[in-house]
């Protein structure tokens, strides 16, 4: 009885079930033709041509050109034309074509080093439009530092020979793989609202017959994971499942089902797991984060970013002293790549900017982005954020106190309002005389804190 039911009390089934008990194996593989292979010895040696492929190919010696990128810092090593340093293009390199008389060769060139920032007198006339517009967003130090050469495939930039191998395989399987089966995720199969073992069957390590139409049915299959909603692709599994069980019970019980009475089985099945599995009622309770004044003599910093456009961002800057009065607000509009963790960081880099010219020596800052709190402190990035953060700790050491916490947006609503709020064509800095939308939320912040 309870094998019976193995599938309602998994623990004992696992437990007592022979078949369970055995070592995981592969019991066929697939050869780069698509040809399958159930012999022992044919699956060792499709298995060790693969490695012996990926390690012995010619990728390998030129991983590192192919997979990594320089990060600008002051553009002295890097070759306009000939490196890749373009962080947001598919190649990294530069198309536009060099003009005969073009004497620029280096990055270097295209910076003004007195003021940090790129010399667009010159891009007009060497790239194209779009070219010229990535190269203006790609932020550049405001520190001496020299050019890196990164590795883009891993969250840090740092290389690993993990994801070398990766992007190795990738390179190779790319070649053998069809339209319909690239980008699959089986983790979006694996998130389902259905059995496991209905989704066990239909994953890469599940049991596939060796017919001839099954390829024909795995473009169906991928091209409705491209296309379905996860409930739809619930009842496919499910149903999927349903036929092979009905293709067993024909196989080795000579028991015959109607297709009617297998989706009808196919329905209730689903209907069971998931009355039996309902989804926890997840009751939210919102926490009001309101905005604290700084100690003593300190002063608060708060910033935020708004995407403008494709290529500029709009930054929000706010300082307030212990009493909640309003010492400056700021919105300038720069150039930025489309990342806003990046975007964060150069508004932090403003407000720390500003926050020096004004003489203040106390200062308290906040950000509700937490991810760029947690890269202060671990320090650990090889990428451009990595440059501006050095920027800003460079900075920080110019005050006598200096601090960065994190808050929700409740808290660093006032920077958020100016990021939205000035949406305008040119930059706006205030010092003394401030729009009365932002003096009222100021103003009920005030009221909302312990002062």
């Amino acid at each position: 009885m309870w094998l019976n039911a193995g599938d309602r009390n998994t623990k004992y089934f696992h437990r007592k079930a022979s078949q369970r008990k055995e070592h995981n194996s592969i019991r066929r593989l697939k050869d780069n033709g698509g040809g399958w292979h159930f012999e022992e010895h044919e699956i060792v040696h499709i298995l060790n041509s693969h490695f012996q492929d990926i390690f012995s190919a010619s990728t390998l010696e030129n991983v590192e050109e192919k997979g990594a990128i320089w990060r600008v810092g002051n553009g002295s090593r890097i070759h306009i034309w000939e490196y890749r340093w373009l962080p947001y293009n598919t190649c990294g390199r530069v198309l536009s074509e060099r003009l005969p008389n073009n004497s620029c060769s280096l990055v270097s060139n295209l910076i003004d080093h007195d003021t940090h920032l790129w010399d667009k007198e010159i891009f007009c006339s060497m790239f194209l439009p779009v070219e010229a517009t990535e190269i203006l967003s790609i932020p550049l130090s405001w520190s001496n530092m020299e050019d890196k050469l990164i590795w883009p495939l891993e969250k840090h930039n740092n290389f690993s020979v993990r994801s070398a191998y990766h992007f190795i395989h990738e390179n190779c399987m790319r070649l053998l793989a069809s339209a319909s089966t690239c980008g699959i995720s089986w983790y979006k199969i694996w998130c389902l609202s259905v059995s496991p073992k209905a989704v066990w069957l239909h994953s890469p390590l599940g049991f596939h017959p060796a017919v001839n139409s099954v390829d024909e049915f795995y473009d169906w299959l991928f091209d409705r994971l491209a296309k379905e909603n996860l409930e739809i692709l619930g009842w496919i599994v499910v149903v999927c499942w349903e036929i092979c069980f009905c293709r067993n019970e024909l196989v080795f019980s000579a028991t015959h089902y109607l297709p009617m009475t297998l989706a009808s089985h196919a329905y209730n099945f689903l209907v069971e797991f998931h009355s039996s599995n309902p989804k926890p009622n997840v009751i939210s309770v919102s926490r009001i984060v309101k905005w604290k004044p700084p100690l003593g003599s300190h002063f608060k910093l708060n910033v935020d970013a708004a995407r403008f456009s494709v290529s500029e961002w709009t930054l929000g800057i706010a300082i307030r002293n212990s009493i909640g009065q309003l010492m400056l607000s700021a919105a300038p509009r720069i150039s930025a790549p489309p990342d806003p963790t990046l975007a964060e960081a150069l508004a932090l880099r403003w407000g720390l900017q500003l926050a020096t010219h004004l003489g203040f020596q106390e200062i308290e800052v906040e950000t509700d982005c937490l991810s760029l709190v947690n890269i202060w402190n671990d320090g650990s990035n090889a990428s451009t954020l990595h440059l501006i953060m050095q920027d800003c700790k460079n900075l920080s050491h110019s005050f006598q106190h200096f601090q960065l916490g994190h808050t929700c947006r409740d808290g660093n609503r006032l920077a958020h309002y100016i990021v939205k709020d000035y949406h305008n064509p040119v930059s706006v800095i205030c010092f003394d005389s401030f729009p009365n939308s932002v003096l009222s939320i100021v103003q009920d912040d005030v009221l909302g804190s312990d002062l």
